[in-house]
C-alpha cells in the first residue's frame, strides 16, 4: 500500500495542507476529532479586511476535501498512537460510532425532527438548542447526522429510540462500535486548532454572570445569517437591539497573572470587525472598542481601523479592570486610560475578546507523537526553527493554531508550509495525476435549463423572497427546472444538483446565489459530474448584488433578483460547449530573488523538479544576511544565511549569482525569460513556473525627517553594525513608524519586533535605551515575551500620537515628545536616535509586475489571489508569491510563505499539466484589417500577426479579459463564453426587454 500523509485537524489549516499534498499526488488522511471538517473559520461570520463572508469562502473548499479522490476523511476520529521512524510511521486512528451508517443516512432530517432531546449546541456557542441527533452545521461536511452517546436517551437509558423509527433509510444503529484504521503515513501535520480561555478565571468580566456579556465567538454567531438570531444583534438577556456595546481587548490575553501571557494575535481585529459589522446591521449601534495596543499588523489591516474610526467607532486606550451592573438592566466598564484617567462605559451589552490557548488534548496528542508542550500550552517547535514549522520529531511539521494563535492567511500559508515539508519526505509516493476528460455535450441539442435558487440560510431568503424568485424562474422560456436550496454550495445539494441534471435532462444552469468569482469553479465541477460541460453554467450574484446591497429594501431586492435570474437564463440559452484541453508543464522551476525566502523556495522544489535560482548580488541572503541577531532565534543573521546557502547547494538548486532577469514573458509550463549574467552576456531559457521572492526594500526618510542626516541619526538596519559588539554607556532613542503607518502605507509589520530585539541587546550591554511607539505589535509566538524581556532589561516606553510625532534636535543628540502619561512635552539628550523604517516595494518591481502580468496592490507590493484563501498564489496562472515583495513581514514569515509558494507551484509541476483556458479570444481572419490595435492593446500579450498579416490569438497566453473584442473596429474579435450575442440577450432580459 502507498503511504500517504496524515493531516490531524479539519480546519482551515488542515484542509490546506490536505488539498495541496493531495493536489500533487500524495494521499491524505485527513482525520477531525468533531463530526464534520471546518474547524473554527466556518462559524464566522465575515472576514477582515475585506468582509468576505467566512462561510462562503471556506465552503467551496470543505466540499472540494470531501470529493477529493486522493483525501480519505476520518471525522469522529483521534489518533491514538503513532510508531516508526519518519517515512515509515504507522498511525492507529480510532473512528468513534456516530451511530449512524454513514451509507444509508441521506441526511432527510426526519431523525431529528422525532428526538425530544435538547441540548446547546456548541456550534453556536450554546446561544441556541440543537437534537441529540444533529448534523454540526447546514454545510457540513461529511453531510451526515451523528448521535451524541451522552445525552441520547436510547444510550444512555435505553429509552425512546424514537429516532430509529422515523427515520425510513433505515440509517440508524445504535449498536455501532468504534473502527480502527491502521495506517502506514510518511509524515504527520497537525492542525488541531484552538479553544477560547475560560472565562472564569477572570470573574470580574461578567461572562456567565451577567447574560449581556458575550465572548467575541459568541458575537461571531449573533452576526451570523445562519446564527441563532438570523444575523440579529439581540441581547441574550431581552432579545433587544444593543443601542451601546463595549468591546474588551485583551480579555485573558497579555495577562500573566489570569489568563494568557501570549498576545493572542486576532482579538484587535476581529472586535473591530465585529463592531463594523454589527453597525451595518443595526446602524443606530454605538461601538466602543477599549484596548490597549491595537495589533492591526497585516496587509490593509491599518485602513481597515481607519475606515472604522471614519465609520464612528470610539478608540479608548487602556486596559478594562471591571464589568459591572448599573441596577437598570445596563453595564458599566471600569477602565484606566494611559493618562491614568478612570472611565466608565455604559454599555448595553459587553464582548470580550477572549485569549486563545491551545485545544483540548493537546498535551495527550504531543505524548503520542513524541513531542513536548512550549511555555504556553502549545505544541513546542524545533529550537533551530524560528518560522515554528518543525518539531523535535523530523516527520511531523505543525500548521496554523496549534503552534500558536494566527489570523486566517497565516494559517494558511503555514498549511501549505507544512505540505511542503511532508511533500519532500513523499517525493516516492506520489502518484502521476491524469487529467479528467471534459463531458462532450451536443451544441445543437435545445437548451433546457434548470435554476437553482440558494437560500443561503437567511444571509440571502433574510431579505430575498426565494420562493417568489424560484416560481418567476420555472416560468421563463426555456427553463424546465427550477428549485430553492437551503445551502447551494453544500456537499448534499451539489450531489441533489447533479442528480437532477440528469434525470431532468437539464443541459444549462443558472445558479442564484452569491459571487461566481468564489464558487463558480464549484459549480462547474458538479456540471461535470452530471455529465455535462462545466462552461454551461451563469451565475445570477443575488447576494452581493441583492441581499447585501439592499439590506433594509426587501421588495426592491426581490425583484432585482428575479431580473438577475431573468437575464442570466437568457444568456444561459445561448451558452455553448467549450471543451477543454491541457498544457504541457515541465518539471523545471525559476526562483527570482535569493534572500531568505527564495532560498527556502527552492530548497521545497528541488527535491521534485530542476530549480534554477537567480540573485543579482554577489552572494545569497538578502536582507537578513546584514543582521546582527535574528528574531526570535537570536542566531547572526549571516550565519544563519550561510547555513541556509548550504542546504540549498547540497539540494541541487542551480544557483545563479550576479544574475539579474531581463525579461519574462510567455505562460504556465512556457515562461520564456532572459538574463543578464555577471560577465554581461545574456542567455535565455524556459521554465514551467516562476516564484517571485525579489524582496522590499528599506525606507529612506529624506533629508531633515526626523533628523535625518544628522550625525548621530541612523537607521535601524545601519544600527546592526554596531550590534555585532554592541557599546557601553550610551544613550539611544528609537523612534518607530518611521515611513510606515502614514497616507500613504500601512503597518510594516517586522519593526516593532526588531526593535525590541535591538533595544534588549543594548539595554543588557548597559545603554540607556528609550523606545518612542505608537503602537507595540509583538504579535508572534514569543512577541510578548521578548516585550516582557526588554522592559525587565530597563527599556522604557513611551508612547506617542501621529499628530504629536516626536522631533529630532541638535543632530541626533536631543529628542523632544509628548509623555502622554504625564501630558508634558519633554527634551531628552541622547547620544543616538535610531530610526525604525518601513518597507517598501523593490526597484524593478513595477516593470516586473507588466512582464508577469501580476497587479500591484495599494501600495505598490505584488497582489495576492485572495487575501484569506490564496495568499501565495496571484491571478496569472503559474506564478507565486514569497516574503516580502507581497508585504511587509518578518523573515520567519518570509520563509513560511516561500514554503507555502513552492507548495502551490508542486501542484501543476508534480501532474506535468495544467487544464488550458477556454474563455479565450476568438479572431475571424476573413474580416480582420490587420489594423494592429488589438496587439498593442492586449496585457497578456496574447495576440500578434500572422503571415497574412492578419491577427491571432494564443489560447495559452488570452485571459480572456475582452479588451480587444471591445476595441476591434471590425468586430473581428470575440471571446468565447462571453460572445456578442450572449451578452445582448442578457442585457435586454436584464431590462425587460426581447432576446434582441
Amino acid at each position: 500500500m502507498t503511504s500517504g500523509v496524515l493531516v490531524l485537524g479539519g480546519g482551515v489549516a488542515g484542509i490546506q495542507a490536505a488539498l495541496d499534498l493531495a493536489d500533487a499526488g500524495i494521499q491524505v488522511y485527513l482525520v477531525e476529532r468533531s463530526p464534520s471538517i471546518g474547524g473554527n473559520m466556518i462559524r464566522l461570520d465575515k472576514t477582515f479586511p475585506t468582509n468576505d463572508c467566512s462561510s462562503c469562502i471556506l465552503s467551496p473548499r470543505l466540499v472540494e476535501a470531501g470529493r477529493h479522490p486522493r483525501i480519505k476523511l476520518l471525522t469522529n476520529s483521534d489518533l491514538v498512537s503513532l510508531e516508526g521512524d519518519p517515512g515509515a510511521f504507522t498511525a492507529l486512528v480510532r473512528e468513534r460510532p456516530r451511530y449512524i451508517d454513514m451509507n444509508a443516512c441521506v441526511a432527510c432530517g426526519d431523525c431529528t425532527i422525532k428526538c425530544p432531546v435538547k441540548v446547546p449546541s456548541e456550534f453556536d456557542e450554546g446561544l441556541s438548542k440543537r437534537k441529540a441527533v444533529y448534523i454540526p452545521f447546514p454545510q457540513a461536511v461529511p453531510l451526515k447526522y451523528v448521535i451524541d452517546p451522552t445525552v441520547c436517551l436510547k444510550i444512555t437509558k435505553d429509552k425512546c429510540g424514537l429516532c430509529e423509527k422515523a427515520c425510513q433509510a433505515n440509517a440508524v444503529n445504535y449498536d455501532l462500535q468504534p473502527v480502527d484504521h491502521k495506517l502506514d503515513v510518511g509524515a504527520v501535520v497537525v492542525a488541531t486548532g484552538y479553544k477560547q480561555i475560560d472565562t472564569s478565571l477572570r470573574p470580574e468580566y461578567g461572562h456567565g454572570r451577567f447574560k449581556n456579556v458575550i465572548t467575541g465567538m459568541e458575537m461571531e454567531r449573533l452576526l451570523n445569517a445562519s446564527g441563532p438570531t438570523g444575523g440579529k444583534v439581540h441581547r441574550p438577556s431581552d432579545g433587544t437591539v444593543p443601542k451601546r456595546v463595549a468591546f474588551i481587548h485583551c480579555a485573558l490575553s497579555r495577562d500573566e497573572r489570569r489568563g494568557a501571557a501570549h498576545c493572542s494575535r486576532v482579538c484587535c481585529m476581529y472586535l473591530v470587525k465585529e463592531a463594523m459589522v454589527a453597525k451595518e446591521h443595526h446602524n443606530e449601534i454605538e461601538a466602543t472598542m477599549i484596548h490597549m495596543d491595537l495589533r492591526a499588523y497585516g496587509k490593509n489591516y491599518d485602513s481597515y481601523l481607519d475606515r472604522a474610526k471614519d465609520g464612528g467607532i470610539a478608540f479608548i486606550r487602556g486596559r478594562a479592570a471591571e464589568v459591572l451592573e448599573d441596577g437598570e438592566g445596563g453595564l458599566v466598564v471600569i477602565s484606566e486610560d494611559e493618562d491614568g484617567v478612570p472611565h466608565r462605559t455604559p454599555a448595553d451589552m459587553v464582548v470580550l475578546g477572549v485569549a486563545l490557548e491551545a485545544p483540548d488534548g493537546a498535551a495527550e496528542l504531543s505524548e503520542i507523537l513524541g513531542l513536548g508542550l512550549d511555555e504556553r500550552g502549545f505544541i513546542a517547535t524545533a529550537p533551530e526553527d524560528p518560522s515554528g514549522l518543525r518539531t523535535v520529531n523530523p516527520g511531523v511539521f505543525l500548521a496554523g493554531c496549534i503552534q500558536g494563535p494566527k489570523d486566517v492567511p497565516d494559517s494558511v500559508t503555514m498549511g501549505s508550509a507544512a505540505a511542503a515539508a511532508a511533500a519532500t519526505m513523499m517525493v516516492a509516493s506520489r502518484v502521476v495525476i491524469e487529467p479528467d476528460e471534459v463531458p462532450v455535450t451536443d451544441p445543437n441539442e435545445e437548451p433546457k435549463v434548470g435554476v437553482f435558487v440558494c437560500h443561503c440560510g437567511s444571509n440571502i431568503a433574510g431579505v430575498v423572497d426565494c420562493p417568489s424568485v424560484a416560481e418567476t424562474a420555472r416560468n421563463l422560456p426555456g427553463v424546465t427546472h427550477a428549485e430553492e436550496n437551503i445551502y447551494t454550495c453544500s456537499q448534499d445539494s451539489q450531489v441533489a444538483i447533479a442528480e437532477t441534471i440528469k434525470r431532468e435532462g437539464i443541459n444549462r444552469v443558472v445558479i442564484a446565489a452569491c459571487s461566481p468569482s468564489t464558487h463558480e469553479p464549484l459549480f462547474q465541477e458538479t456540471l461535470r459530474d452530471a455529465g455535462l460541460d462545466p462552461a454551461l453554467i451563469d451565475m445570477a450574484n443575488i447576494r452581493n448584488q441583492c441581499s447585501w446591497a439592499h439590506a433594509e429594501e426587501h421588495e426592491a431586492a426581490t425583484e432585482k433578483s428575479k431580473d438577475l435570474v431573468r437575464a442570466s437564463v437568457a444568456r444561459a440559452l445561448l451558452l455553448e460547449p467549450l471543451g477543454g484541453g491541457t498544457e504541457e508543464v515541465p518539471a523545471k522551476a525559476l526562483v527570482v530573488g535569493g534572500g531568505i525566502a527564495g532560498m527556502v523556495a527552492a530548497m521545497n522544489l528541488a527535491p521534485h523538479v530542476d530549480v534554477v535560482l537567480i540573485e543579482r548580488a554577489e552572494q545569497l541572503g538578502g536582507t537578513v544576511r546584514k543582521l546582527s541577531t535574528t528574531f526570535p532565534s537570536g542566531m547572526n543573521g549571516a550565519t544563519q544565511m550561510d547555513m541556509i546557502a548550504g542546504m540549498v547547494e547540497k539540494a541541487g538548486v542551480k544557483v545563479l549569482l550576479g544574475t539579474e532577469i531581463l525579461n519574462i514573458d510567455g505562460y504556465v509550463g512556457n515562461f520564456k525569460y532572459t538574463l543578464r549574467l555577471p560577465d554581461g552576456s545574456e542567455t535565455e531559457d524556459t521554465t514551467g513556473i516562476i516564484i517571485l521572492a525579489i524582496g522590499s526594500q528599506p525606507y529612506e526618510p529624506v533629508e531633515g525627517e526626523f533628523g535625518r542626516g544628522g550625525a548621530n541619526v541612523v537607521t535601524n538596519l545601519e544600527l546592526e553594525e554596531d550590534l555585532v559588539d554592541p557599546p557601553k554607556g550610551r544613550s539611544y532613542a528609537f523612534i518607530q513608524c518611521v515611513g510606515s503607518r502614514n497616507e500613504e502605507r500601512g503597518c510594516s509589520r517586522y519593526c516593532c519586533q526588531a526593535t525590541l530585539q535591538q533595544a534588549r541587546e543594548l539595554a543588557e550591554a548597559g545603554n540607556e535605551v528609550t523606545v518612542l511607539y505608537r503602537d507595540i505589535r509583538a504579535y508572534s509566538a514569543l512577541g510578548e515575551a521578548a516585550y516582557r524581556a526588554a522592559r525587565q532589561a530597563g527599556v522604557v516606553y513611551v508612547k506617542y500620537e501621529p499628530e504629536h510625532e516626536p522631533e529630532v534636535l541638535e543632530d541626533g543628540k536631543k529628542v523632544r515628545f509628548r509623555e502622554t502619561i504625564v501630558g508634558k512635552t519633554i527634551e531628552k539628550s541622547v547620544d543616538q536616535v535610531v530610526l525604525v523604517v518601513g518597507l517598501r516595494p523593490p526597484e524593478g518591481l513595477q516593470e516586473l509586475r507588466g512582464q508577469v502580468r501580476v497587479p500591484g496592490d495599494q501600495e505598490g507590493f505584488f497582489l495576492e489571489r485572495h487575501p484569506k484563501l490564496g495568499p501565495v498564489e496571484t491571478n496569472t496562472e503559474g506564478i507565486y508569491l514569497a516574503g516580502t515583495c507581497q508585504a511587509p513581514m518578518a523573515a520567519s514569515e518570509a520563509s513560511l510563505g516561500a514554503a507555502a509558494a513552492a507548495m502551490k507551484a508542486l501542484g501543476p509541476l508534480g501532474r506535468g499539466w495544467v487544464a488550458t483556458e477556454t474563455k479565450v479570444s476568438e479572431i475571424n481572419p476573413d474580416t480582420c484589417i490587420g489594423c494592429n490595435l488589438c496587439v498593442t492593446l492586449c496585457p497578456y500579450h496574447a495576440i500578434d500577426k500572422d503571415a497574412n498579416n492578419k491577427a491571432q490569438s494564443n489560447p495559452a497566453l488570452c485571459e480572456g479579459c475582452g479588451l480587444c473584442a471591445a476595441s476591434c473596429p471590425t468586430q473581428s474579435i470575440s471571446v468565447r463564453h462571453f460572445r456578442d450575442g450572449q451578452l445582448r440577450a442578457q442585457l435586454h432580459a436584464l431590462v425587460g426587454g426581447g432576446s434582441e
